[in-house]
């Protein structure tokens, strides 16, 4: 079975509707859990979806993590909100081979970042099954906004001896940088970055 998990926040409007709409069009024999991350609006129940709400805000870590937990399935699919499925995807995901995760677009930071090149995926896709993210540790919650916790997924991922591959996956990212306009993200971001860098330098 594979769960999809929504981390949806419909503050800047509502992504997630159509993202769902998307998915059932294309696949129906899987769970879809929405985690509502305190939206000023909560986002309302239907008979397709699970819904988790936060009361308020939490960091996209927590979303992570807590979805998971929740999921039936043996297969997760994390999904940013600002995502729109293209087709079916189910079979394909459930071919894959589990000692793996994947996601869609691989980067690399240079050593000017974090002390050491650090090969990464772009997480506004994740495709990993419950039993290895849980493996790998989950998403380091320090991280209070969404920009270098991907990041430390993959590295601490790579330090466990578990590696990353990118599929094509039927899956569009909107790229709506909502993440930008919350109060405070350049500073966090800064911290994030020299939080990670130690932790880099410290296994060097």
């Amino acid at each position: 079975m594979i769960t999809v998990i929504i981390t949806s926040f419909t503050n800047y409007g509502d992504y997630t509707t159509p993202l769902i709409k998307s998915i059932l069009a294309s696949e129906k024999n899987l769970e879809i859990l929405v985690i509502d991350n305190g939206s000023s609006k909560p986002y309302p129940p239907g008979k397709n979806y699970r819904i988790h709400r936060f009361s308020e805000p939490v960091s996209w870590s927590r979303m992570l993590n807590t979805g998971a937990a929740l999921a039936s399935g043996e297969w997760l699919i994390i999904l940013n909100d600002d995502v729109r499925c293209l087709g079916k995807f189910a079979n394909f995901v459930q071919s894959l081979n589990p000692k793996f995760f994947y996601g869609a677009e691989a980067k690399v930071k240079p050593a000017s970042w974090f002390g050491a090149p650090v090969h990464y995926m772009k997480l506004w896709i994740l495709v990993i099954t419950k039993a290895l993210y849980f493996e790998i540790g989950g998403m380091d919650e320090w991280y209070e906004n969404a920009s270098v916790d991907d990041i430390d997924f993959c590295w601490t991922a790579h330090q466990k001896g578990i590696n990353f591959r990118v599929e094509r996956f039927p899956f569009k990212h909107l790229e709506t940088s909502r993440r930008k306009k919350w109060d405070g993200f350049d500073e966090q971001t800064k911290k994030s970055i020299a939080y990670l860098k130690e932790k880099v330098e410290a296994a060097l």
